[in-house]
């Protein structure tokens, strides 16, 4: 099966026509969020070129405006532009990203501390080498990947500069990716030999690795990791994708796949919420959380009008009580996207079967043609 995996500075909503009855039926496998629900739109100015939120922590927004990294507090207002190719994460001090400071064909993975990036490139280079992108950070602690000119990926690991970087590629592996860091522990992938395709957890070392596939499911990818939970997608027997969520082993696996999507991935999680989206198989994206299970499905696209044809969610923060959740959105009317900021001031709750109902009433009468 080809690799699904994509990473966070690539990832952008497309343009495609959406059939009604698909649209309806989507948007009523979940919650409509209720009233303490707001959205912001982070999109600087009025410029056609597209934006993207990737991940905040800490009050802090991390992604794309322009082709370049950005940050932003909560605000549109607050945008700063970081000056080089792309952000992708940030535990709220420390940004990460990558950027174009060797000229690379793949860019050079960075980190922003204090204003100016920082080159992750490893010292002594590794065999080969031809780029990569720091996917997160936690504190001291990046992770991401690094590529070769044989078009290998390896799962990479650093401290603070190049001197530090340590392969954590499994041996056997064709590829490996390291997409998320906590408390010792990252998230990522592992491709073998075979074909298959494993979401799986480090903890330390390349042998460390645990996979994280199911039983009889043989392609995965967990994107993001916190205090021992794992968040990502499998691809079932069907090809379907379902969001996933684990605690460590296969064994721990729970499906959060919503009735009635077609496809469904979680992309961040923090404390007990997780978020990313739900699609269709006429490749309509929306954005989504949940709370643990498929059934504390909440469609967060809904909260966005007719405006907006098309939406993901990347990353997520909680604050006491209030939920933030960072992505983007494509315009119904042209293929640009805005980065997005959702803000919930309570925890979020399933809607009544009355309230489903009204909610896929409400869907049909928009008729949202959906861009990909």
């Amino acid at each position: 099966m080809t690799n699904h995996f994509v990473n966070r500075s690539d990832r952008r909503s497309a343009n495609s026509t959406l059939a009604v009855a698909v649209f309806a039926a989507l948007a009523g496998v979940g919650s409509v969020a209720h009233a303490s629900w707001s959205t912001v739109n982070l999109h600087p100015g009025s410029a056609a070129t597209s934006s993207s939120a990737l991940d905040i922590r800490n009050g802090v927004i991390v992604g794309n405006y322009n082709g370049t990294a950005a940050s932003w507090g909560l605000t549109a207002a607050s945008y700063a532009n970081l000056g080089d190719a792309n952000a992708t994460a940030t535990d709220g001090s420390t940004i990460a990203g990558g950027g174009t400071l060797g000229g690379l064909p793949f860019g050079n993975p960075q980190i922003f501390s204090g204003g100016s990036p920082v080159n992750l490139d490893p010292v002594p280079a590794f065999p080969g080498y031809i780029g990569g992108t720091v996917e997160s950070v936690d504190g001291s602690t990046q992770v991401g990947w690094v590529v070769n000119s044989s078009f290998q990926f390896h799962a990479a690991h650093w401290t603070g500069s190049g001197a530090t970087f340590v392969d954590l590629h499994p041996a056997g592996a064709t590829t490996s990716m390291l997409t998320g860091t906590y408390g010792g522990q990252h998230s990522g992938l592992v491709s073998l030999p075979s074909g298959e395709q494993h979401a799986a957890v480090w903890t330390g070392t390349s042998s460390s690795y645990v996979i994280l596939n199911p039983s009889g499911v043989t392609f995965g990818q967990a994107f993001d990791v916190y205090n021992g939970k794992q968040v990502g997608s499998v691809s079932m027997p069907g090809g379907e994708f379902h969001a996933s969520l684990w605690s460590g082993s296969a064994a721990s696996w729970t499906d959060l796949h919503p009735a009635g999507a077609d496809n469904s991935e979680v992309m961040s999680i923090f404390e007990g919420t997780q978020v990313g989206y739900t699609s269709s198989f006429a490749f309509e994206d929306r954005a989504a959380l949940w709370t643990g299970s498929a059934g504390s499905y909440v469609d967060l696209h809904a909260l966005l009008g007719s405006g907006y044809a098309d939406s993901r969610a990347e990353g997520v923060w909680v604050d006491g009580s209030t939920t933030y959740v960072v992505g983007y959105a494509t315009r119904a009317a042209s293929t640009r996207t805005d980065a997005i900021l959702w803000i919930n001031a309570s925890v979020p709750e399933p809607m009544s079967m009355a309230g489903l109902a009204a909610a896929g009433t409400l869907a049909l009468a928009r008729q949202r043609r959906r861009p990909r």
